[in-house]
């Protein structure tokens, strides 16, 4: 099998898992955060991980198009909301929390409030263009939109 072949397989896989993880997570209150037993659960809405769930979510949207991954960043991106409205109880880690998920949302789409979400871990809304995403390491692969999309970035 040659790379290509392999890439596009592991990429199916990982799609029929995701798109069940997509199915389960909407039947919670939060943001996936483990598993127990069968159950899956979500922490506060403000845990330091609960960024990667919609930056997961993002990846999946830009390798396979699906709207399916992009409404979930979208749903994961707004239900963190509620931190920011707690702001007292932000820490350090608030670049997992926002940048890699409503970082790569403005990137995509320009949405301003995606900008006002991530802004407190960025200077100005150049650092989250989706080439500065991309030298950051926020991204593993440069932020744009699918095929058949364009980015407003």
């Amino acid at each position: 099998m040659d790379d290509r072949s392999w890439a596009n397989s592991v990429l199916s896989k990982l799609d029929a898992k995701m798109t069940y993880g997509v199915q389960k997570a909407q039947t919670l209150d939060g943001i996936p955060y483990t598993v127990q037993g069968s159950e899956w659960k979500s922490n506060g809405i403000g845990w330091w991980t609960n960024g990667f769930w919609p930056a997961e979510m993002w990846q999946m949207y830009l390798a396979t198009g699906k709207e399916l991954y992009r409404a979930e960043a979208l749903r994961a991106e707004t239900l963190m909301d509620e931190a920011l409205k707690n702001f007292t109880r932000l820490h350090h880690d608030v670049g997992f929390l926002w940048l890699i998920n409503s970082g790569v949302h403005y990137a995509l789409d320009g949405n301003a409030d995606s900008l006002t979400r991530c802004s407190p871990e960025t200077s100005s809304p150049d650092a989250i263009t989706p080439t500065a995403l991309s030298a950051r390491g926020t991204t593993t692969t440069t932020a744009r939109a699918p095929a058949g999309r364009s980015s407003t970035r």
